[in-house]
C-alpha cells in the first residue's frame, strides 16, 4: 500500500544516505551540500515568521499612487490630446502598484496572512497563510541549501563578517509515488521568503538537512527548469506593455 511522503515521518524510510558535509562559497552566494541531520536526533521545533514589509515601504506606495492620480487629474485638465495619452500610458504601467501596495498593507495589519517557516522534529514546513496548503519538505530530501550574502568589513580592523541577507533557496529531492524512497533524478527547489531572522534560519536548515550531493546532470536540469521559468516573465512583459499602450489609447479616445 502506497503511503503518501507526509505519512512516512513516523516509519523506517528505506532509503539512507551517509550523512556528509561540504561547503562552497562561489561569489555571493553561498552553496552548501548539507548533511548534518542524523536519524535518531531529536530536534526542537523552531518557528521562524515571514518579515512584512516595513511601513515606510508602504507610505512610499501610497505617495507614488496620490503623486500618480494628481498627475493624471492634472493632465486631463490640460486639454492636450498627446499629454493625455503619454499620461495614460504611464498610469497604466502603474497599475500593479495600488494592488501591490494595498496587498502588503493588509498583510501588515493581519500578519497571520503571511504565514511562517517552522523546521519541526523531522521536517521543513512552510505555512503560506490565508488557508493555502502547507508544504512540507523532511530534512532527508534537502540535499543543497543557498543564501545571498552580505559582505561588511571593518576598515580598522581589516575584517570581514558574512551575513546572510537571503532570500534562502532549498534545493530537495521528490519521493517516488510507487516506493516512497527518494528519486534523486528529481530535484526540486523553493525560495522561502525573508523571516525575522534569516541568518539562524539558514543554519537551522544547513545542520539538520542530510539529503545526498545531486549530480551534474541533475544540477544542470534544475538550472535549465528555473531559466526556462524565468524566460517566461519577458513575454508577459511585453503583453503588459501592450495592454496598458492600447489601453491607454482607448481611454484617451474616449476622454478627448
Amino acid at each position: 500500500m502506497y503511503l503518501p511522503p507526509g505519512m512516512l515521518e513516523s516509519l523506517d524510510h528505506k532509503y539512507r544516505p551517509e550523512p556528509f558535509d561540504s561547503t562552497v562559497e562561489t561569489g555571493e552566494v553561498v552553496v552548501s551540500h548539507v548533511s548534518g541531520g542524523r536519524e535518531g536526533l531529536s530536534w526542537p521545533v523552531k518557528a521562524f515568521h515571514v518579515k512584512p514589509e516595513s511601513w515606510s515601504e508602504i507610505g512610499i506606495g501610497f505617495l507614488f499612487l496620490l503623486f500618480g492620480l494628481w498627475y493624471g487629474a492634472s493632465v486631463i485638465q490640460g486639454g492636450d490630446v498627446v499629454e493625455i495619452r503619454r499620461a495614460l500610458f504611464i498610469l497604466a504601467l502603474g497599475l500593479w502598484l495600488p494592488f501591490y501596495t494595498t496587498r502588503h498593507l493588509i498583510r501588515r495589519i493581519y500578519p497571520e496572512r503571511l504565514g511562517s517557516v517552522t523546521l519541526d522534529t523531522r521536517r521543513l514546513i512552510r505555512d503560506r497563510g490565508c488557508d493555502a496548503e502547507p508544504k512540507s519538505i523532511q530534512y532527508e530530501q534537502i540535499c543543497v541549501v543557498k543564501s545571498t550574502t552580505l559582505r561588511a568589513g571593518s576598515f580598522f580592523r581589516h575584517e570581514t563578517e558574512e551575513l546572510t541577507s537571503g532570500p534562502i533557496e532549498v534545493n530537495y529531492y521528490e519521493y517516488d509515488e510507487q516506493t516512497g524512497v527518494l528519486k534523486l533524478s528529481r530535484l526540486r527547489s523553493i525560495v522561502l521568503p525573508k523571516t525575522e531572522d534569516d541568518a539562524s534560519l539558514y543554519d537551522e536548515i544547513k545542520s539538520r538537512s542530510f539529503g545526498p550531493a545531486p549530480s551534474r546532470r541533475v544540477r544542470i536540469g534544475l538550472a535549465i527548469r528555473q531559466y526556462c521559468l524565468l524566460a517566461l516573465v519577458f513575454p508577459a512583459i511585453l503583453f503588459y506593455l501592450l495592454f496598458a499602450a492600447i489601453g491607454a489609447a482607448v481611454i484617451a479616445a474616449i476622454v478627448t
